[in-house]
C-alpha cells in the first residue's frame, strides 16, 4: 500500500474514533435526561396517588360516619331510657334476663 492510502485509512479510524466518542457522549446525556424525566414523572405520579388515598379516605370515613351516627343516636337514646327507668322495674328485667340465660 501507498503511503497516501495509509494516511487515509489512519484518518478514517481517527473519525470513526471521533464519531464512537460523540456517540457514547449523546446517548450518555439522553439517558440522564430520560432517567430525570422518569424520576419527575415518578415524583409527579406518587404525589398524585397520595393525595388520591387522602381523598378516599376522607370519603371512606365522612360515609362511615353518616352510616352509623344513626346506629349511635339509637343507642344512647335506649341507654337514657334504661337510666331513666324505674330502679324496680330494670331490677325485675335484669332478674328475669339472668333467669332465661341460666335456664
Amino acid at each position: 500500500m501507498t503511503q497516501a492510502s495509509l494516511n487515509r485509512i489512519r484518518e478514517a479510524e481517527t473519525a470513526a474514533t471521533q464519531r464512537i466518542k460523540e456517540a457514547n457522549l449523546e446517548a450518555s446525556g439522553r439517558r440522564k435526561a430520560a432517567e430525570a424525566a422518569a424520576q419527575a414523572l415518578f415524583q409527579r405520579l406518587s404525589s398524585e396517588t397520595d393525595t388520591e388515598i387522602e381523598r378516599l379516605t376522607a370519603e371512606a370515613e365522612l360515609a362511615v360516619q353518616a352510616e352509623v351516627q344513626p346506629l349511635l343516636e339509637k343507642g344512647h337514646n335506649e341507654v337514657r331510657h334504661i337510666q331513666q327507668m324505674d330502679r324496680s322495674t330494670l331490677n325485675a328485667a335484669v332478674k328475669w334476663v339472668v333467669e332465661r340465660v341460666v335456664t
